[in-house]
């Protein structure tokens, strides 16, 4: 299992340092796409700070939770100018599929 969540995270925010923000949109559950869409989608006017484009350049995955259903990660994102910034991302199952279920935009 863990194989497949981590590369769904992996490939999540390779798009956000990429700026593809409609892909990384794509990605999200049901919950956190409608969360998404009431802010306005995923964008660099709805991110926060540390993952918009240009400023989020690396990151640090660390496995936290894992459930048959659910999967918790620790991020530590990077920004341009050397900074960490501790967040967290979820994934749950949803109909056969990882997708994003918790991630702060």
């Amino acid at each position: 299992m863990g194989i497949f969540t981590d590369k769904t995270v992996d490939h999540f925010m390779s798009l956000l340092i990429a700026g593809k923000h409609l892909e990384a949109q794509d990605m999200l559950g049901k919950d956190m796409r409608g969360l998404a869409g009431l802010l306005g989608g995923v964008s660099n006017d709805t991110l926060n700070p540390y993952y918009r484009s240009g400023a989020f350049t690396s990151y640090t995955l660390t496995l936290l939770e894992k459930t048959d259903n659910s999967v918790r990660y620790k991020v530590i994102a990077v920004t341009s100018d050397g900074v960490a910034h501790e967040d967290f991302v979820d994934l749950v199952r949803d109909e056969g599929e990882w997708k994003i279920s918790r991630f702060l935009i």
